[in-house]
């Protein structure tokens, strides 16, 4: 189906390259383990009894579907930080197809988004069923997911393009992702909803873009409303924005980056 559908697009040679970079990365991933492609879903699974357990008997909160809020919270956050953290050593990993001048450098990229969006499907596929179970209300609001999605996408590959050229020039890299993922998960109302949060403390939801999508994706798939629009705007200016910032960083080092390796 994918072979047809490619034969109508232009340029679909580059399309299938990008799909098979995306799909070998993600099953070697898991090839030779036990459990193989599972992995991808138990992960996030048991990262969701883990907390679901501490949030609602050790501390105890009153969330409304908290569930499908938390997993939900858990596989987006997850998608942008392992996406993003394969980045930092993404040129010396794939420095042969890096030099290869019949490959557009930016392919690389995208086969990675690829290869963590399709266990992300898996993810999502589980919270989609979950939610259904768990969650009586339905509106087609759902439909604005995409939109988040979108966003969400922009916002992975303007931070891959940043740490994967910055990570030949700063050998600490590492470590400051760290600590800036780190902020991110605890910033970014994954165990509690920013929105009941007032004062100053309730820009964490605009100056945050995780935090703003979190937020944006669970009103549209958990409680059945519409899109923040003021919110999404502003998350997605601040994407547009980092995408600018990463291409230029790419386009102006990249090449010097890789003479470094």
């Amino acid at each position: 189906m994918l072979e047809r559908f490619l034969d109508w697009v232009p340029d679909n040679n580059r399309l299938e390259r990008i799909w098979l970079m995306s799909k070998f990365d993600f099953v070697t991933r898991y090839y030779g383990s036990f459990l193989g492609l599972f992995w991808a879903l138990l992960k996030p699974l048991f990262q969701l009894l883990i907390y679901y357990f501490v949030f609602t008997v050790i501390f105890i909160n009153r969330i409304e579907n908290f569930a499908s809020f938390l997993f939900l919270g858990i596989i987006l956050f997850q998608f942008f930080t392992e996406a993003a953290s394969k980045s930092i050593n993404l040129f010396k990993q794939k420095s042969y197809l890096l030099e290869n001048i019949q490959i557009n450098r930016l392919d690389i990229f995208y086969s990675v988004i690829g290869a963590t969006f399709f266990g992300f499907l898996f993810n999502f596929a589980a919270f989609t069923v979950g939610n259904l179970m768990l969650n009586d209300d339905f509106s087609w609001a759902v439909l604005l997911f995409p939109l988040v999605v979108v966003n969400l996408v922009m916002l992975v590959l303007a931070t891959q393009l940043i740490l994967s050229t910055i990570s030949i020039y700063l050998k600490d890299i590492e470590n400051i992702w760290f600590i800036v993922s780190t902020t991110l998960f605890w910033g970014s109302g994954i165990f509690f909803d920013l929105t009941t949060i007032t004062g100053k403390a309730a820009l964490i939801n605009y100056f945050n873009p995780v935090a703003g999508i979190l937020t944006n994706a669970r009103r549209v798939l958990v409680y059945s409303e519409s899109l923040d629009w003021t919110l999404f705007a502003i998350n997605l200016l601040i994407s547009v924005l980092l995408l600018v910032i990463g291409f230029w960083i790419f386009k102006k080092y990249s090449a010097k980056a890789l003479e470094k390796i």
